[in-house]
């Protein structure tokens, strides 16, 4: 079976992973830059530095562009991987299971294509947020980090039960069905706690207006890979079902 990283997909994968690492940059420099702005706002009576203001509206740019280009590779990688597959699965049993072995493959490039830049994404864009907390004001990592934590383990345990309810029950659920609601609601849930908890550090600790502002940002930035994390949850249970049935059609051409 053709390999993940084989026919120059290490490279393009590697590539996404510089796009992601973009993406931290100005993600952090946006929130740095919001601080940085609200303290421009409380000392009104200073001149008016629009290096903040730039600097965001660049970072927003930037994050933009990133995102594009690790979609625009991510799609790459996961159309080359399904075409390799297609062209190395044996005639016969391409012939014999062709509707069911076509969506396996169509799983298997949404995977490589799209799952895997979002665990990078996932893998990068988290810590990376934690990280600017805590420069930012470390009490605000320091409280913050384990929710995140917490959340994420929440969301793997929920998915691991809802694979599990498939592979007994296949077909509707509702258990499954009550699990998966759950576990939509989660990021969101967790980005307005951490929000609640730092204007509740900041109120209590007295620090400025500025940092509770970046720290905020910063939380908003992280909302879109906790939500990315979701899909790579069901997308690798499904992939490892794909995968195992497609190993089997390459057994029955040897």
């Amino acid at each position: 079976m053709p390999g993940v990283l084989a026919n120059g997909r290490g490279m393009r994968l590697a590539l996404v992973t510089l796009a992601i690492l973009w993406q931290a940059a100005f993600a952090a420099s946006a929130a740095f830059a919001t601080r940085d702005l609200f303290a421009m706002l409380a000392n009104r009576g200073e001149r008016p530095d629009l290096t903040p203001l730039l600097l965001l509206g660049l970072s927003v740019l930037g994050i933009a562009i990133g995102r594009y280009v690790t979609r625009m590779l991510g799609r790459s990688i996961g159309q080359s991987f399904a075409q390799d597959i297609r062209q190395a699965i044996p005639a016969r049993a391409r012939k014999d299971t062709h509707p069911h072995s076509e969506h396996d493959v169509t799983l298997l490039r949404e995977w490589v294509g799209r799952g895997l830049p979002k665990l990078l994404a996932t893998i990068i864009l988290l810590p990376a947020t934690l990280a600017v907390l805590f420069i930012i004001e470390r009490t605000f990592g320091i409280v913050v980090g384990p929710v995140y934590l917490n959340a994420l383990l929440v969301m793997a345990g929920l998915s691991g039960v809802g694979h599990f309810s498939i592979q007994r029950r296949p077909g509707p659920s509702a258990i499954r069905t009550h699990v998966t609601d759950l576990t939509q609601v989660i990021p969101e849930t967790i980005a307005v706690l951490s929000a609640l908890l730092i204007i509740w550090l900041g109120l209590a600790n007295a620090f400025s207006t500025a940092a509770i502002a970046g720290a905020l940002a910063a939380i908003g930035l992280s909302l879109p890979p906790l939500r990315d994390l979701l899909q790579v949850l069901s997308g690798h249970h499904a992939w490892r079902t794909a995968h195992g049935r497609c190993k089997r059609l390459f057994a029955q051409g040897v």
